[in-house]
């Protein structure tokens, strides 16, 4: 069973298969660590006045085949308020969202004391999956 070694970089990251045990395990956490040193990746930190270096970790995790997946920000990256949570989905696995091949369905969803209550809903087209 082959695992998916995921390094998250703000827009850019490396995605490696791996098959546990083999002896590629430990050049799959590196390459994802070196990827935040990539041109695409610096470039991004400098355009966005974020430190040229950072700390990082390497998500090592099984990768299932979903019939839908997407990506939850417990606080909003567009208006960076934390009275927000921006949930992006799209058929297929996440890779096709946190790359930005597919255009997902958004949802933003309002957060006040304990109660959450759905604000906005964005069906994208959905035209790609992966």
């Amino acid at each position: 069973m082959a695992l998916k070694f995921l390094a998250i970089i703000p827009k850019r990251y490396a995605v490696v298969d791996i098959i546990p045990g083999t002896s590629a395990l430990l050049q799959a956490i590196k390459s994802c660590w070196a990827s935040q040193y990539s041109y695409r990746a610096v470039e991004y930190r400098k355009q966005n006045c974020l430190p040229l270096t950072s700390s990082m970790g390497v998500l090592v995790q099984h990768l299932i085949h979903a019939e839908v997946a997407g990506v939850m920000f417990t606080v909003n990256p567009t208006t960076r308020t934390g009275d927000q949570v921006l949930i992006t989905g799209n058929y297929g696995l996440g890779e096709s969202v946190v790359s930005g091949i597919a255009e997902p369905d958004t949802f933003i969803v309002g957060r006040a004391d304990d109660a959450l209550n759905l604000q906005e809903v964005v069906i994208g087209s959905k035209l790609k999956q992966v």
